[in-house]
């Protein structure tokens, strides 16, 4: 069976199989260590040892935490967006093969134009509404996957979605670990977003991205929540004394950084040296910031979205250094100050630093 960490928010819970997660310290203070003692009838005399352990705070306070450390949802935004398209391609890819064996032609079908015609029942959400209307569904959809409860969702878009239980109960595998098991014969139920965002939490995106995934999940679950429900880290099935988890906030920021310094260690010389894959990398980086403007409604996000876009333009061009942004000069801003090192007749005619 082996031994779990568990992660409880409100009625959902979260395992790790012989380990405990070192991005969980995000979540608690190291106030928040509890632990209780056992009786005097015990037959263990170890006054050390604990009946239950782990970590316990408020799903109100672990949403400060986490805002607090940049885990807001501007960032749950860009990740959301690094992973559209493909997102996209795999619903689009089913949809295809429901037209297929209802007789279309495989060559006639046109990805973007499937998509479009497939949007046109739908509302025009941003990316973070269509984050924000997923929350929405977490809950409706968990418990329906057990059998639990039917659930009628209001969508941000002005639809009211039923979402009926299943005849199965997925005590196994549930909506959380494997959402493409319950959305599969579902999936035009819902707007595309909820099955788009749902299935970032199967199986080879955790496996590919694990920390980035399961800290977004989190994240969507939390906000799922009701501010005064209960979030538990519950060690008693893997911790076995206070001593082991007391420095559980250090060792966690220790290892973290560690591993950051070791990635960046150990691409960083691949990203510079090699141009295919600096080239594929910074088209990486525009692509999602292109696709995090189209989804951007208000004009004031969208203006530093754009900001955002030009600066990433310009940092990937050789020569050319971004040094500041958002210079107010008393008279006027300046959005982006260039560092021109490029040695070609139309780029020193521009000078240097120049001004965008």
């Amino acid at each position: 069976m082996g031994h779990y960490s568990t992660l409880n928010i409100g009625t959902a819970s979260l395992h790790w199989k012989y380990k405990i997660p070192n991005y969980l310290a995000f979540l608690f203070d190291q106030g928040n260590l509890y632990f209780t003692i056992p009786s005097e009838e015990s037959e263990d005399d170890e006054m050390d040892q604990s009946d239950g352990i782990g970590f316990k705070t408020t799903v109100k306070d672990a949403l400060e935490k986490l805002n607090e450390l940049g885990f807001d949802w501007n960032l749950m935004t860009r990740t959301y967006c690094h992973f559209y398209e493909d997102l996209k391609l795999s619903l689009l890819e089913y949809i295809g093969e429901d037209l297929i064996e209802d007789g279309a032609d495989p060559s006639s079908i046109n990805i973007d134009e499937l998509f479009a015609n497939y949007l046109t029942g739908y509302g025009q959400l941003s990316r973070e509404e269509e984050l924000k209307d997923f929350v929405q569904f977490i809950f409706p959809l968990l418990w329906a996957s057990q059998g639990e409860e039917d659930a009628l969702v209001k969508s941000i878009d002005g639809k009211t979605y039923s979402v009926e239980k299943s005849n199965v109960s997925y005590t196994s595998s549930t909506f959380l670990y494997d959402p493409w098991d319950f959305l599969y014969s579902r999936r035009l139920k819902f707007p595309p977003w909820v099955v788009m965002i749902a299935n970032l939490f199967d199986y080879d995106y955790r496996e590919d991205y694990s920390e980035i995934i399961s800290m977004l999940q989190i994240k969507l679950l939390l906000e799922a929540s009701h501010p005064e429900d209960s979030v538990v880290l519950d060690l008693e099935d893997i911790i076995e004394d206070t001593s082991d988890i007391e420095e559980f906030h250090i060792e966690s920021a220790k290892a973290i950084v560690d591993k950051i310094e070791l990635y960046n260690a150990f691409f960083q010389s691949v990203i510079n040296k090699s141009n295919l894959v600096k080239e594929t990398y910074f088209k990486k980086e525009l692509l999602s910031e292109l696709q995090r403007v189209e989804g951007i409604v208000k004009t004031q996000e969208k203006g530093r979205a754009l900001e955002m876009l030009i600066a990433a333009i310009f940092d990937s061009a050789d020569g050319l250094t971004i040094q500041k942004k958002n210079i107010n000069t008393g008279n006027q801003e300046i959005d982006i100050l260039i560092k021109n090192n490029v040695n070609r007749p139309f780029w020193t005619s521009l000078g240097s630093p120049f001004f965008l």
